[in-house]
């Protein structure tokens, strides 16, 4: 069943983005109806916070179901489909993250089917012979529900120090600058231009107002220049007449 749930086509999709949290599937019944007339947002395993958790908790209880039959007589039989159908989905999963823990889950098949082989090679009768699931059970190994408690509390202390390791990354992430992509560069080009434009403007601006100060101050030398030049003018002019006329009269006189 639950490598069944691994060759689901939509795991192999490209999730969309989102930021709802992933689902707990420990306290769910159902994930969601795969309709085809639904959206990509719609799919139940349309996100990557899904597609990593339904794949981590499948890959979870096959390590479980590993672990259960460990020492039943017919598990290389048992295992055989199984470990084929795992070493597909590694090969062909896009997540180096999966990739690694099912060929970890398929090597421990590999390792338990080859021991339960030896193991059973004393033994003269055949698997459907037996009515003891343990029967290869070593003396001084624990029993099938000692070693599968053993196996949940290691795989959830696992998955806890990966949720603060991704905790601890996310706030990384966040206080770390964020790299300028091309469009705010392009945005910081503009307020650049722009702020260097009202600069230019400015300088523009106060260089006229200096210009026009400077014309008005060399328009008002040139009106009193020419003020006191007539001034001169027509003081010269009204000298020279009372001149003029003082010297005719003198001249009447004689």
């Amino acid at each position: 069943m639950c490598v069944e749930v691994l060759e689901n086509p939509d795991l192999k999709k490209k999730p969309v983005p989102s930021t709802a949290p992933p689902p707990n599937i420990q306290l769910m019944i159902r994930l969601g109806g795969a309709q085809k007339s639904a959206s990509a947002k719609d799919r139940p395993l349309a996100t990557h916070g899904a597609q990593s958790a339904v794949v981590h908790e499948s890959l979870n209880l096959i390590e479980r179901e590993i672990e259960i039959y460990r020492y039943t007589l017919g598990l290389p039989e048992y295992l055989h489909a199984i470990l084929q159908r795992l070493r597909r989905f590694a090969k062909g999963c896009r997540s180096g993250d999966w990739r690694t823990i099912a060929r970890g889950v398929a090597d421990k098949a590999d390792s338990a089917s080859q021991q339960a082989k030896k193991l059973r090679s004393r033994f003269t009768l055949s698997p459907a012979e037996s009515n003891e699931i343990e029967a290869l059970l070593p003396k001084d190994t624990p029993r099938a529900r000692e070693r599968l408690e053993r196996l949940s509390a290691l795989q959830q202390k696992q998955k806890d120090a990966a949720l603060g390791t991704g905790a601890v990354e996310k706030k990384q992430r966040a206080a770390k600058p964020k790299k300028r992509t091309g469009a705010r560069l392009g945005e910081d080009d503009a307020e650049g231009d722009a702020d260097a434009k009202e600069r230019r403007k400015k300088r523009k601006t106060k260089t006229k107002s200096k210009a026009m100060t400077k014309t008005k101050g060399t328009a008002d030398g040139a009106e009193e220049g020419e003020g006191a030049a007539a001034a001169a003018f027509e003081g010269s002019t009204g000298q020279d007449l009372e001149d003029e006329v003082g010297d005719l009269q003198f001249s009447d006189e004689d």
